[in-house]
């Protein structure tokens, strides 16, 4: 079982990744070079799309780390998918940057390279620490308040607001990371560069911070759904 959900979820990563740094970032890349393009609704668009990409691996991180916890109550049981998990990262931010340097005709010598290379570091680490922080939540949430019994966890999950059990919390706690540290960020740039100049402006900005909370909502139903899908009814609850 164990082995058969990491490869399933090795999968699942390693095409979100190939997805992520072949099609997202030489399409962004373009729309940010075309004039015409640069000045439509496109580069939002695409921009809100990869920034789902990129959600969808933490959200399909916090499926598997679950199903791997619950089913074989051990936390040892997630070090091989946290393996494929750094390598699809190392996959997903080292080939936007190579590819976006090929695109851009960046020489691999050049400064700009050498910037964007410990740039795609640091997103490295905070990539890395971020999925430990997901990791942390689920095993405080699962296993640190009591023993893991079935009565906690019923798979497939009942039910997605009534009658929460851990499994509803821990889920919900830790698909709040990602989104809760893209909005850190997203209030500290708009300390930096100040108030909204104008409505417009102003809008924007309400409109990204509202994106930023419902993709909690969204990835809380995302991730049960799976939940839902990957769990076998016909076993019932976890024991």
């Amino acid at each position: 079982m164990a082995k058969r959900l990491t490869h399933l979820g090795g999968v699942c990563l390693l095409g979100l990744s190939i997805l992520f740094f072949a099609v997202c970032t030489p399409i962004s890349i373009w729309a940010s070079g075309d004039v015409l393009i640069a000045e439509s609704i496109f580069p939002t668009v695409w921009d809100l799309f990869q920034s789902f990409v990129q959600f969808l691996v933490y959200w399909v991180v916090t499926v598997f780390l679950s199903l791997l916890m619950i089913r074989t109550a051990s936390v040892r049981s997630c070090l091989p998918l946290l393996g494929w998990y750094a390598a699809t990262a190392v996959l997903r931010i080292g080939g936007s940057l190579i590819l976006g340097s090929f695109i851009t005709a960046d020489g691999f010598g050049s400064d700009a390279f050498s910037d964007n290379v410990w740039y795609a570091l640091l997103d490295l680490l905070l990539d890395f620490i971020l999925v430990g922080l997901v990791l942390l939540t689920l095993y405080l949430l699962i296993f640190r308040k009591s023993t893991v019994k079935s009565d906690d966890f019923h798979l497939p999950p009942n039910s997605f607001f009534k009658q929460p059990t851990r499994l509803h919390v821990a889920v919900a706690a830790a698909v709040a990371i990602p989104s809760v540290i893209r909005l850190i960020g997203r209030i500290r740039y708009d300390i930096d560069f100040g108030a909204p100049q104008n409505t417009a402006d102003l809008l924007w900005m309400v409109f990204y911070y509202l994106a930023d909370l419902i993709s909690v909502l969204i990835g809380y139903l995302t991730v049960l759904l799976l939940l839902k899908k990957l769990s076998n009814p016909r076993e019932g609850d976890v024991k």
